[in-house]
C-alpha cells in the first residue's frame, strides 16, 4: 500500500461488512465463466464470456454415419419407404 499525502491506494481492497447490512451498488457488467460462475464488473469493457479453449478445433466436417445402405454421394430420399403417406 502506498501513501500519497492523505490518500491511500492499493489494487486489492477488502471491506468488512456486518451481517444483515443493506447494500446498494451499481453493476455495470458481468463476466461469465465456462463453469457457470460469474464475476461482477464495476468498470466498463471488462464483462463478457470466458472462451472455452478445450473445445476449440474439435468441429470436423465429414460424413455422418447413417447406419444403412446409403451412397454418400446420392441425395437422401425422405419419401422412400414411408408407408404412412400412402406412397
Amino acid at each position: 500500500m502506498k501513501h500519497s499525502g492523505s490518500t491511500q491506494t492499493d489494487s486489492d481492497v477488502s471491506l468488512g461488512i456486518p451481517a444483515n447490512t443493506v447494500m446498494a451498488y451499481s453493476l455495470i457488467e458481468l463476466y461469465v465463466k465456462c463453469n457457470g460462475k460469474f464475476e461482477l464488473c464495476l468498470i466498463c469493457n471488462n464483462g463478457g464470456f470466458e472462451i472455452d479453449r478445450s473445445k476449440e478445433g474439435l468441429e470436423v466436417d465429414g460424413f455422418m454415419d447413417l447406419g444403412g445402405d446409403f451412397d454418400t454421394n446420392s441425395p437422401l430420399n425422405l419419401n422412400k419407404g414411408n408407408n404412412a403417406s400412402g406412397g
